[in-house]
């Protein structure tokens, strides 16, 4: 009997971490931990391939509160999209780069802002001449409302200018629609250790498994 119970606690355990994994999209890595403001970002890279309509169909465009799904296989629940004076923030507080700098578009000959950024956020974009890393802002459309912010930075090659900018870009014409761009992808943050780590879920399981194996045997005795 206590081999049986002891079995049934492993195959609940198991089947909560089986659960807990296929209900959740692939994570996002964390880019970098704003101490400034207590806030992990994520990967732009690992978000790619999306159209700005897209995102604002599943996560709110104030800044402040989380996406409510994921899209395509790509986790975004809990994370919350950022707008573009948040972004900022981001850019000057993991560089050298000011925040008067950002206003709106900062340039410098080799400067040191760019490589330090494209240190902390993979790139989007590669040439032979420069390196970008380039995303949706959620501000939401401006100018026009085909168009939709997209910030990024460039870190171009010995010889010619880096860049910091908050441009805007049209999404729902080619080569952005209907399935967004590869070369663009989302700047999302969310608090510190805000989702546990699939390992700490297992813990979890098997927490509540060994507490119902427990259970069990003491029921079993009285």
């Amino acid at each position: 009997m206590r081999r049986r119970v002891g079995c049934v606690s492993l195959v609940i355990a198991l089947s909560f971490f089986t659960a807990v994994s296929n209900s959740e999209a692939v994570p996002l890595t964390v880019a970098y931990i704003d101490n400034a403001t207590g806030m992990e970002w994520a990967q732009v890279a690992d978000t790619t391939g999306f159209a700005w309509q897209q995102v604002a169909g599943v996560c709110a465009t104030d800044g402040a509160t989380a996406c409510g799904a994921n899209l395509a296989g790509v986790e975004l629940t809990g994370w919350t999209w950022a707008q573009v004076t948040q972004i900022a923030d981001l850019m000057a507080n993991s560089t050298d780069l000011t925040l008067a700098q950002l206003s709106p578009t900062a340039s410098a000959l080799n400067s040191t802002w760019a490589p330090q950024f494209l240190s902390i956020f993979m790139p989007t974009i590669t040439t032979a001449s420069h390196r970008t890393v380039t995303g949706w802002a959620a501000d939401g459309s401006v100018i026009d409302p085909r168009t939709a912010f997209s910030p990024e930075v460039v870190d171009a090659i010995i010889g010619m200018t880096d860049t910091a900018g908050r441009g805007a870009l049209f999404d729902n014409q080619a080569p952005f629609a209907p399935l967004g761009s590869d070369t663009r992808g989302l700047w999302l943050f969310r608090p510190v250790s805000a989702v546990p780590e699939p390992s700490t879920l297992l813990l979890l399981g098997v927490g509540g498994a060994g507490a119902l194996h427990w259970r069990a045997r003491r029921t079993k005795r009285s």
